[in-house]
């Protein structure tokens, strides 16, 4: 296990390389910086900021919010005419799909620490034209559950309405009915047995790579990672509180049983996570550091919490956090082995693949890790 000082030092070097290199408002994947990638880094971003305090992270993620104007998908269309089809296009009407929506964990995390009304009213309006649709289908990709199911415990922690719980329960079981390969998802294991991971979306569901189900890593960081941040602000005593547990609990020891490790102890996951699935010339072992850091991310939560038993579970996170600092993380900070946006296990990523949801992963593993060896300490 790594020291605390040595775990700060990892994230001090990988997020100064990408904030020196890369401006708040550059688009660095061709689509607006207020969509789920660049979001999805701030939300790393932000939680290294809460364990070291390092005002120039929190200055580096207000400039973003701030020239986002504090909202998502920027259309002035009147809500009965957005809609949440895939859409990637700002001119669009899609405010309610969740891609568009990842930025407002960051707003309420900013919100929190100065408190003005403006930096989360976006997220509020948005949340409650859904929740008064009626409709529950909102989430029907795997990546949702990590962009939006946090914007919904932050409104509830904000607000204190138990309804924006109801709505997350509700979206996420639709979810999970779509999407999973367990009791409490898809009617009828495909191919016998249940997996207990989640499929990319429905149209993945039954997928195979040589005649193995194909589980996309990226997409189960995603989900194992949202579950931890809802289960560390939703109450206990809510309802529904043992349906997300369970989903996280069944998931653990799923996860854990498809980590590779090479022959110097680093623990990884591929892209594919029961086929192994790709490798290349470039990259034999198949390392890819989005998956493994959302991966490295839940377990040291559960970890931290009491929700997995160290001894069966620290290992893992160990081994997939010695990949992260000594594989994934170069000598001047850049964090590579990145897989580019794709949901599917299509090649192999090259060692210098650098990503900002990649780096955005490797910040919040390396804080929950931190934060496991400042305890121990």
């Amino acid at each position: 296990m790594l020291s605390y000082s040595e775990i700060v030092e990892n994230i001090r070097r990988a997020n100064g390389y990408w904030q020196t290199n890369v401006a708040p408002t550059e688009e660095t994947n061709d689509v607006p910086v207020a969509f789920w990638d660049t979001a999805a880094y701030h939300t790393g971003n932000m939680e290294a900021y809460f364990l070291l305090g390092d005002e120039s992270y929190r200055a580096y993620s207000e400039a973003w919010a701030e020239y986002n104007n504090w909202v998502g998908h920027p259309t002035e269309a009147p809500p009965e005419e957005w809609t949440f089809a895939y859409s990637q296009d700002p001119t669009s009407k899609a405010a309610l799909f969740g891609d568009w929506q990842t930025c407002f964990q960051t707003y309420f995390d900013l919100y929190k620490l100065d408190p003005d009304p403006k930096k989360i009213a976006r997220a509020k309006y948005v949340a409650d034209y859904q929740l008064s649709t009626g409709e529950n289908g909102y989430w029907w990709w795997a990546d949702a559950l990590y962009m939006v199911m946090p914007v919904y415990i932050k409104l509830y922690q904000t607000f204190g309405d138990v309804k924006y719980l109801d709505a997350l329960y509700r979206f996420f079981k639709f979810a999970k009915e779509l999407m999973y390969d367990g009791e409490d998802g898809m009617p009828n294991p495909v191919g016998g047995g249940y997996a207990h991971l989640f499929y990319r979306d429905g149209s993945y569901v039954g997928s195979e790579i040589n005649g193995i189900k194909n589980f996309w890593a990226r997409g189960d960081g995603w989900v194992f990672a949202g579950l931890a941040k809802v289960l560390a602000a939703m109450p206990k005593d809510y309802e529904h509180y043992d349906y997300f547990k369970r989903t996280y609990l069944e998931m653990a020891p799923a996860i854990a049983a498809c980590q590779k490790v090479d022959n110097r102890g680093n623990g990884f996951w591929t892209q594919s996570m029961l086929a192994n699935y790709p490798l290349s010339d470039e990259n034999p072992e198949g390392y890819e550091t989005s998956g493994t850091g959302f991966f490295t991310y839940g377990f040291f939560w559960g970890i931290n919490h009491g929700f997995l038993d160290e001894e069966t579970y620290l290992p893992v996170a160990e081994r997939a956090l010695s990949y992260l600092s000594r594989v994934a993380l170069h000598e001047d900070g850049k964090v590579g082995y990145v897989q580019p946006i794709g949901s599917n296990a299509t090649q192999a990523t090259p060692r210098e693949r650098t990503v900002n949801f990649g780096v955005g992963a490797f910040l919040l593993a390396m804080s929950e890790a931190a934060r496991y060896a400042k305890r121990e300490k």
